[in-house]
């Protein structure tokens, strides 16, 4: 760290890929600049990629134990000899990665962030605080929701329930748009010839909403003209998306109305803003993904002034 460019004053960023990755994923060279286009900070790519490759999932969930250890012992060097303030700690992670994140904040008291990206369902789903991501391991904990659904049967990999102080259904986070199982048809098998294989489509199929939440962020973070509003969601449209297995979730409209107590924004700006609880995003089909929506923006730009301003006159 001596001869590192590394400033303790500044913010301090980690971003934690997950199953089957490795810190030379794109999203994670992407989701970095996007990062430090917006905020100058330290930003530490975490490469556990021989652990995360490991190929039985069950054991990979134990490794990421041994990540967290050593992102811990990182941390608290930071702490104690580079003077950073675990306030200004921002933990991102994707999948396990997202659980790796809870880990750290749950040893490291104070950290002030954690952006957990459809968090692991398999193993974790149902499970005590104690062993995934929780509201409780951070000031601020985030969740970006784009693939909760059943792992049994229908092969879902992130977290259904809602972990942090506010958690994002994107589209109902139930699946993503594009990203539906494909049709092996007649036609695809001949213009593929021998080089076709379903298997492939099918893990694709898989990967896709599972992954869309990477992009989604990215996006929130490079992109200033477009601002993803999430909705608040209620109890009701929560408890039928789960019973139905996501297939009535669509049956409710998004309100097109927003206030500083129901609308808040995805991206950095997110704590900011007071809502707490269950929001749904809606977004395009491809990139780029958000939503514009003009006056949504005024609206809630003069809104968020008028809090921080009645907010500071109480302080």
């Amino acid at each position: 760290m001596k001869h590192s460019s590394y400033d303790g004053s500044k913010g301090t960023v980690f971003l934690i890929h997950g199953f089957m990755s490795t810190g030379n994923d794109t999203w994670m060279e992407d989701m970095k600049n996007a990062y430090l286009n917006n905020v100058d900070a330290n930003v530490f790519i975490v490469d556990w990629g021989n652990g995360a490759s490991d190929g039985e999932y069950n054991q990979v969930c134990a490794n990421i134990r041994v990540v967290a250890a050593e992102i811990i012992r990182l941390t608290t060097y930071l702490i104690q000899k580079e003077r950073a303030a675990p306030v200004r700690f921002h933990m991102i992670g994707h999948s396990l990665g997202a659980h790796t994140a809870g880990y750290v904040a749950k040893s490291i008291s104070g950290i002030g962030r954690i952006t957990g990206l459809d968090p692991a369902q398999p193993l974790f789903e149902g499970y005590k605080k104690v062993v995934q991501l929780d509201a409780d391991d951070a000031l601020f904990v985030e969740v970006i929701h784009t693939d909760a659904k059943p792992t049994v049967p229908l092969l879902g990999a992130g977290i259904l329930r809602a972990v942090g102080h506010v958690d994002f259904y994107v589209n109902g986070g139930w699946s993503q748009p594009g990203c539906q199982v494909p049709v092996i048809s007649l036609q695809k098998i001949v213009s593929r010839g021998i080089s076709f294989n379903p298997v492939e489509d099918i893990v694709d199929s898989v990967v896709c909403p599972h992954n869309r939440a990477l992009e989604y962020y990215t996006e929130a973070l490079a992109y200033s003209n477009c601002t993803f509003w999430g909705r608040k969601t209620g109890f009701i449209k929560s408890a039928v998306s789960i019973l139905s297995l996501g297939w009535l979730s669509r049956a409710f409209n998004y309100p097109s109305d927003c206030s500083i107590t129901t609308c808040i924004p995805l991206g950095l700006k997110t704590i900011d803003f007071p809502a707490r609880g269950s929001f749904e995003i809606a977004t395009y089909t491809s990139p780029p993904y958000c939503i514009s929506e003009k006056k949504v923006d005024a609206k809630m730009a003069h809104e968020l002034s008028l809090y921080l301003y009645n907010t500071a006159d109480v302080d």
